[in-house]
């Protein structure tokens, strides 16, 4: 296996620099950091790290070179390929919440069997076909779609319906309520990964998928502290990480997802204190405000979260819209008239 180093991927003798596609292609992902974070080697560090799920990533993404270019899997070949950082992110998070386990775990139990098979091959990384686009890497089970959703160019949807206007002899115009906001790239809009038992940790790279609205993380096993890059997806309306074992607070930066309208936080190893009703309570003040469904653990017994704002407060599993919070004396089970409900 190649180890990704800036020395090993780019040729320089006295007269001339040799820029390889693998030169490119690494180029090209590290320049997705900000500067500040590049300093010192980090990036470079942990790419060229095989143990980390950087360094998987891109050995996977060397390996993926050169993709397929057939009309089938809408993929090019390394740093040309439109959508090479959603790939890159997409493998850090597979490989971040350990997909890399055997799908029936270790014969002796030692280790846990690999959770991206729970529901089904959602063929994360493109293993069946190989170089399949991401836009591909899903599963229908219980009546919903695991795994990756895109959006459709504009271009396609143009064609489509300028087909179907000449096919039928009628007009029509318009745009499909999930297209992309360019012309010739499949975005990953939804992210639906709920109750797959992931393990491991959310990585800061989630935030390089600008085009999510939707990411579904519910009912998990995901730990450690939630990354400052959510922030950076201010397309998002629909953020579900209840029911995992998330620690620390809500980062500040979240306080950009103006377009929010669902976010769920119960359920979770989160530090008490006040920080929700200083940031994400800020977004239900603003005139345009959109956030209208906020779940916490407000009401548990050790150290809750402070949270003025919550639509519904839990202790664990157990959860009661604010306006009938469960007292000493009296809780119910009935979840029409607002007494303990069951989380999402």
């Amino acid at each position: 296996t190649t180890t990704a180093t800036r020395d090993t991927i780019s040729t320089t003798n006295t007269t001339t620099t040799t820029t390889t596609p693998t030169s490119q292609t690494y180029d090209r992902l590290y320049s997705i950091y900000a500067p500040d974070a590049r300093d010192g080697g980090t990036y470079y560090e942990l790419c060229s790290d095989p143990t980390t799920p950087q360094g998987k990533a891109f050995q996977w993404i060397l390996q993926d070179l050169p993709a397929s270019t057939n009309d089938n899997d809408h993929t090019e070949a390394g740093a040309s390929n439109p959508t090479l950082v959603q790939r890159y992110v997409l493998a850090v998070l597979y490989f971040s919440t350990l997909g890399e386990l055997p799908e029936e775990g270790d014969a002796d139990g030692g280790s846990p069997a690999n959770p991206w098979t729970a529901m089904g091959s959602l063929a994360f990384l493109g293993t069946a076909p190989q170089h399949a686009h991401e836009c591909t890497w899903k599963e229908h089970k219980r009546g919903a779609a695991y795994g990756v959703k895109c959006c459709t160019p504009v271009s396609a949807i143009s064609s489509t319906i300028s087909t179907l206007a000449a096919t039928v002899g009628g007009g029509g115009s318009g745009v499909g309520t999930n297209s992309c906001t360019t012309n010739a790239v499949r975005e990953v809009t939804e992210l639906f990964l709920p109750e797959l038992q992931m393990r491991g940790t959310l990585p800061e790279e989630i935030g390089f998928l600008t085009a999510l609205t939707v990411l579904d993380l519910q009912m998990n096993f995901l730990g450690g502290g939630l990354p400052q890059s959510l922030g950076l997806l201010t397309n998002l309306h629909y953020l579900g990480l209840g029911s995992n074992k998330f620690t620390g607070t809500v980062p500040d930066t979240m306080e950009s997802l103006t377009k929010l309208d669902t976010l769920y936080l119960h359920h979770n190893k989160m530090n008490g204190g006040d920080y929700l009703s200083t940031s994400i309570c800020n977004l239900k003040e603003r005139e345009d405000r959109h956030l209208y469904r906020l779940w916490a653990d407000c009401i548990r017994d050790d150290d809750p979260i402070q949270c003025d704002c919550c639509d519904v407060c839990c202790d664990g599993p157990d959860c009661a819209p604010t306006a009938t919070r469960p007292t000493a004396t009296s809780t119910t089970t009935d979840d029409t008239h607002g007494g303990v409900v069951n989380h999402p």
